[in-house]
């Protein structure tokens, strides 16, 4: 099981990194954007996220809104 979670896994990290990287700045934003249109975001005092990697959505714009209004 462990030998194909980790091939699973590899294989998705390739598949994304072979994305457009035009493809996946799109993608991130529409990401974001949903993330922030959110209710729960929008009531929230605290966001828990991470600082995007390599080809991971990029994180940086909703981190940026997060400290922008104040939340923790």
């Amino acid at each position: 099981m462990r030998e194909r979670k980790a091939a699973l896994r590899s294989l998705v990290l390739q598949r994304r990194e072979a994305l457009d990287p035009a493809f996946r700045r799109a993608a991130s934003r529409r990401i974001v954007d949903a993330v922030l249109a959110c209710d729960a975001f929008q009531r929230a005092r605290s966001v828990l996220a991470y600082a995007s990697f390599g080809s991971e959505v990029d994180t940086s714009a909703l981190l940026q809104a997060v400290l922008a209004e104040g939340k923790t």
